[in-house]
């Protein structure tokens, strides 16, 4: 490395921030849009990518309901199950 990312490192870590680059979900939002437009992909969003996630994870029975519910930061497993309903009788 050399001095001028040294330091920019040291003021990231003095100013207290645990990564050198921190991703803010605006940021990753912009950036899938982004990344959308180019891959000429309509309607899509973080919500359909985070729902695709749970769907996968219930139909090829990756994760029981309580990991899925925490891994989507669902407050609690009831509220996994509402969304997730009617793939959950399926599988």
């Amino acid at each position: 490395m050399n001095s001028t990312v040294e330091r920019i490192l040291q003021k990231h870590k003095d100013e207290g921030l645990e990564y050198p680059f921190e991703f803010t979900p605006d940021h990753v939002s912009y950036k899938l849009a982004d990344y959308y437009r180019i891959a000429d992909i309509k309607d899509a969003n973080v919500h359909v990518l985070r729902k695709t996630f749970g769907s996968l994870l219930i139909q090829k029975k990756l994760a029981d309901i309580f990991m899925i519910s925490k891994l989507l930061g669902h407050s609690s497993v009831r509220v996994t199950e509402s969304h997730y309903v009617e793939l959950l009788k399926e599988n």
